[in-house]
């Protein structure tokens, strides 16, 4: 018999409602180190929608409302009650279809019968970035665009406890919810219009860290703006990026000393700031977005990917 699990897409994910199929039990326990090895086991069947055992082949699964930048989906399952040895099932998402041919369910084979934990985490499909670099002005708000309709990097992890019984059920069985601890960081610099009258500039520096090392500097000018994007595995929530910035007067000499403006990173969540630079300080509007299992919401409050 199968229950099926449902999930929310997007960052968020609900994996939930888990269920077994039992399969012919068998009446002998084997002893081993003084924990008995289970002889009975069953299929477990969940269903993820929207936002991963060892066999030795993979099963593939549609996609169904996982976001676009989730690849695969894994999960492992360990007999909390047997001496029976813990096992991945790697899912691989495939396009959905409107006949359902391909399975829309996580069916998980060989399930030891008893309490057992289940551990989910996807992989991703994104390309990790970390860049810094200069924008023709002419563009920036496109080149702003293009940097908030990419997919994120971001994985989605959850672990849960159920008992699988002999007529095959879950217990506790609910819904679980997938999360994730990656952020993504957006800023664009540009000057203010008096700043550029005057025929100033600004030099932007990413100032060296753990999770930014080796970006270069950027020039800051009228036609040139600075163009930063922080989405891999190091774009944690609670991350801080800091800027700083040097103005430039006319004759190319500094103005003042260096003040800096951070970037605070959310976990599921894509924070886009553009900076404006005059001749006090940095004019910050921030916005931000949610990728979680609804869709990623920019830190502006418009909608990437729904």
């Amino acid at each position: 018999m199968k229950n099926l699990v449902k999930s929310a897409g997007l960052l968020f994910v609900a994996l939930g409602a888990l269920c077994v199929t039992s399969c012919s039990p068998k009446d002998d326990l084997v002893v081993d180190g003084g924990k008995a090895k289970a002889t009975e086991f069953a299929s477990a069947s969940i269903q993820l929608q929207a936002e991963k055992a060892s066999n030795p082949t993979g099963k593939t699964v549609e996609r169904g409302t996982l976001h676009a930048w989730i690849k695969d989906v894994n999960i492992t399952v360990t007999s909390l009650d047997w001496a029976y040895a813990a096992f991945m099932t790697p899912f691989e998402l495939v396009a959905n279809t409107n006949n359902q041919t391909n399975n829309i369910n996580y069916v998980i084979d060989n399930v030891a019968l008893g309490m057992n934990q289940f551990d989910v985490i996807t992989t991703t499909s994104t390309v990790p970035s970390l860049t810094f670099l200069p924008s023709a002005a002419a563009t920036a708000q496109a080149d702003y665009d293009l940097m908030k309709a990419k997919n994120p990097y971001a994985i989605y992890k959850c672990n849960f406890q159920a008992s699988v019984n002999n007529s095959g059920q879950l217990t506790p069985n609910y819904a679980q919810t997938l999360l994730t601890d990656h952020g993504r960081g957006i800023g664009m610099f540009s000057l203010s219009a008096d700043l550029i009258a005057l025929g100033g500039t600004a030099v932007v520096t990413v100032v060296p860290s753990v999770i930014t090392p080796g970006l270069s500097p950027v020039t800051v000018t009228g036609t040139t703006n600075g163009s930063f994007y922080f989405s891999n595995d190091s774009s944690k929530g609670s991350e801080v990026v800091t800027f700083s910035v040097q103005i430039k007067n006319a004759n190319g000499s500094n103005y003042g000393t260096p003040f800096t403006t951070t970037l605070n990173l959310i976990k599921s969540t894509s924070v886009n700031n553009k900076y404006i630079i005059n001749k006090s300080g940095i004019i910050v509007n921030h916005t931000m977005e949610q990728f979680v299992a609804e869709p990623w919401h920019n830190a502006d409050g418009t909608v990437i990917i729904n």
